[in-house]
């Protein structure tokens, strides 16, 4: 009978200790380093806080012209309304057939009582 032989192996590589992966450098120079690391993220944190406060001041001006227009788009509809109204309520009903003469002055004392206009209909 044969035997076989076996060979125990790890198959894991070896790993360097944390001492020989550090560079012999003197306190000196790695404070110098840790100085320049600091400076750099405090100028890229400022960096950042600037672009934020940035956009927001865009989204605030974006917000505002959005209400500007709403409002002036509704002073447009008011003032076309007005205008409509104006003008039925200074139509003559002269011409109006009987069957329509309430229905007309029905609309016209609502738009005199929508703007307090005096109204003897």
């Amino acid at each position: 009978m044969w035997m076989k032989t076996m060979i125990l192996v790890n198959p894991s590589p070896t790993r360097q200790k944390t001492k020989d992966k550090r560079p012999a450098s003197s306190s000196n120079d790695s404070q110098e380093a840790l100085t320049e690391k600091l400076a750099q993220y405090t100028l890229l944190k400022e960096q950042e806080k600037a672009r934020v406060i940035e956009l927001t001041n865009i989204r605030k001006k974006c917000e505002e012209d959005t209400i500007a227009l709403v409002v002036e788009q509704r002073e447009a509809v008011k003032q076309l309304m007005y205008d409509r109204d104006l003008k039925t309520f200074t139509e003559s009903h002269d011409h109006a057939p009987p069957e329509m003469l309430p229905f007309i002055l029905a609309r016209k004392r609502d738009i005199a009582k929508k703007y307090n206009w005096p109204c003897s209909f």
